[in-house]
Formats: structure tokens, C-alpha cells, sequence
């Protein structure tokens, strides 16, 4: 891998219970004068058409004005609500540059608007080895691999603006499984199901990303050999490597498996930075799945301090060196090594149904 390259892109089961929906959410206060709540802690919400509105450093029209977000800009929702002066007031951050408090509308009308659907909760019961989770078109027969819970939402079509310059989905089932921390949704395990048909018109890119996957699942390439291995949604950084490489088949489809690090610099390779990934399409053509989970191995331990001195004059060469022994590594990492294990990780995968 050129160093130039690197900087220009970036036994038997038991099922003890089945399909258990536990949708208790963030207590909401009452707020008389208030509208009906809409937003879910987690996830996003979109300033509305109009006026600005105002992010204060506290619940509440007495808190100080810190800034001003405009219609159609994106937030992250971490907190609340919180009743004040008759508006429900919810804790944002927008891209971890501005942090406060919004109000989410007053009387009948909406400063805040949802981007998914309300969250249907799940959870594993005590002792079983394995829920059977039914949500819409999609059926999970879900392990425990990340933790015993699990949540289901839609997220709603979000296309690139001024206000928006990174997303670019149309609407899709979104499933998060474990403990979710709402300021860190990123460290958490996540998978997104598409329709084929959204991806194949979205955009000038997503067609190829289709057709790429559709060539490594038919034979047509091999993904040891392939410089990258198409993946949606689009991450804003390069494709330092992919390594693992397998094909894994889900109850009505199939897809590849692999182990792989983004990134925008040069930058060392640590549990930190890599990622298990799955990007499979159903049998029938009409569903693309993509899993995202954070993952650690043992391999890695001290990696960080291998990594070359970048004033040293032969630095593209030691660069590389240290990249092959890193991909040597995580390649040669039997299964159990990593955190959640490989083979655990998979076998979630092959109880994946969409229909």
C-alpha cells in the first residue's frame, strides 16, 4: 500500500423466549403548554422551518444564549426533556462544536423535528440463550453477542445539504444492540437494512457499491484481492485495509465479512480505529444489510507504540512495514482473540431474515 494513497482517501439452541418488545423510553415530564413529545435521546432531530432557535447553556428561557441553530440544521440528541417555562427542553450537540439546550416547540407548533421513527426496545430475558426478534420485514435471531438489548427504529430519508454535509440515506430499518450512549452512538454495535432499489437511484456512487458487492457475492471477484470492499452508508475516510475475509450466508441471502480500519491521516492501528463489518444483499436482490460493530483484539496490545517516527527520513517505507505487520496480526488473531468474538459475530449474522 503507497503511503500516497493513504493520505488521498480515507449443539442446540434453547430459545427460552421469543420477540419480547420492552418500549419504556426516557421519562417524560409533563409540560403543560408543550406539544406532545417527539424526540427520542440517541438520536437526531432537525431544526424547523422558520426562525432560528436559540441553544441556551441550561433548560429554560432564563438560560444564556450560546448560539443559534437554522432551519434544517442536524443535532444529536443526548438529553432530557426538561419542563421549563412551558417548553420541553432537550440536550443537543451538533458535531461536538455546539453543546446546549433547545426547546422542542411550544403551544401547537415544532422547533425540533424527529428524523426516525419512535424506538421499539427489546431485551434478551435472563438465562436464554438466544430472542427471537420480529420487527416489521426483518426477523432476528439474535445470540446476546453485544449485550441483551436491542432496538428497532426507521430512520427517515436525509439527503446532503449545506445544513446536512455528511448523510446521505434514504429511509431504512435501523437496529442498535447493547448499551447505548447517547453522546457516543458511534461505539455501539449497528445494523441498517436498505432497499436495493433506494440505492440503485440515490446517487452517482451508490449504484457501483450495488454492483461491486453483488461481483464478490457471485465469484466474480475475490475479497482478499480487491483494493476495498464496498460499504454503505459512505464513511468520510479512507479504506486503509480489510482484512478477515469471509463469505457468510444469512437466512435469505449472503454477504462478506471483514475486519477493516478507516481513517483521514496517518494514523496507528489500535482497537480504537478497527471495526468488524458485514455488507450482504438478500437472495431475492431487494434488501442490501450493512453491520457495523466496534471490535477489540489482543493482537493489537502496544500496537500504538510500533508506530514509526514521522520525522524519520525513510518514513514511507517504515510507514508501510509497520502497516503489513499490523494487517499480519489482526490476520493471523484466531476468532476468541477478538472482542465480541469473530465466529460469535458471525453466527448472529446467519439468523438474519428480510422479507
Amino acid at each position: 500500500m503507497r503511503l500516497k494513497s493513504l493520505v488521498m482517501v480515507m449443539t442446540f439452541t434453547v430459545c427460552l423466549y421469543s420477540s419480547v418488545a420492552v418500549n419504556a423510553q426516557t421519562p417524560i415530564p409533563a409540560c403543560p403548554g408543550a406539544p406532545a413529545p417527539r424526540l427520542v435521546v440517541g438520536s437526531d432531530a432537525q431544526i424547523a422551518p422558520g426562525s432560528p432557535s436559540n441553544l441556551r447553556n441550561q433548560p429554560g428561557k432564563s438560560g444564556t444564549i450560546l448560539n443559534q441553530l437554522f432551519a434544517g440544521d442536524f443535532v444529536l440528541v443526548v438529553g432530557g426533556p426538561v419542563c421549563a417555562d412551558g417548553y420541553l427542553w432537550w440536550n443537543i450537540d451538533r458535531f461536538g462544536q455546539l453543546k446546549g439546550w433547545v426547546a422542542e416547540g411550544g403551544g401547537s407548533d415544532y422547533y425540533l423535528l424527529p428524523t426516525t421513527s419512535q424506538i421499539t426496545r427489546f431485551e434478551r430475558p435472563a438465562g436464554a440463550d438466544k430472542i427471537d426478534v420480529g420487527w416489521n420485514n426483518v426477523l432476528l435471531s439474535y445470540n446476546g453477542v453485544f449485550g441483551d438489548k436491542l432496538n428497532a427504529r426507521t430512520v427517515f430519508d436525509r439527503k446532503l445539504s449545506d445544513a446536512n454535509p455528511f448523510v446521505d440515506e434514504p429511509e431504512h430499518a435501523y437496529f442498535q444492540f447493547g448499551n447505548v450512549d447517547p453522546a457516543q452512538p458511534y461505539l455501539t454495535p449497528e445494523l441498517s437494512i436498505y432497499k436495493v432499489a433506494d440505492l440503485q437511484t440515490r446517487n452517482e456512487n451508490t449504484p457501483a457499491v450495488v454492483a461491486d458487492l453483488t461481483k464478490l457475492l457471485q465469484g466474480k471477484a475475490d475479497p482478499t484481492k480487491v483494493a476495498r470492499i464496498p460499504v454503505f452508508p459512505f464513511v468520510n475516510a479512507g479504506q486503509i485495509f480489510h482484512v478477515k475475509n469471509a463469505l457468510i450466508k444469512t437466512a435469505n441471502g449472503s454477504g462478506v465479512r471483514f475486519v477493516s480500519m478507516y481513517a483521514q491521516a496517518l494514523v496507528p492501528v489500535t482497537n480504537e480505529n478497527i471495526s468488524y463489518y458485514f455488507q450482504g444483499i438478500t437472495s431475492d436482490g431487494k434488501y442490501y444489510l450493512s453491520l457495523r460493530v466496534p471490535i477489540k483484539t489482543s493482537a493489537l496490545e502496544g500496537n500504538d507504540k510500533l508506530f514509526p517516527d514521522m520525522n524519520d527520513p525513510n518514513i514511507q517505507g517504515s510507514f508501510e512495514a509497520y502497516m503489513q505487520q499490523s494487517r499480519q496480526k489482526i490476520e493471523s488473531a484466531p476468532p476468541r482473540s477478538f472482542s465480541p468474538a469473530l465466529d460469535a459475530v458471525d453466527a448472529f449474522i446467519t439468523g438474519i431474515t428480510v422479507k
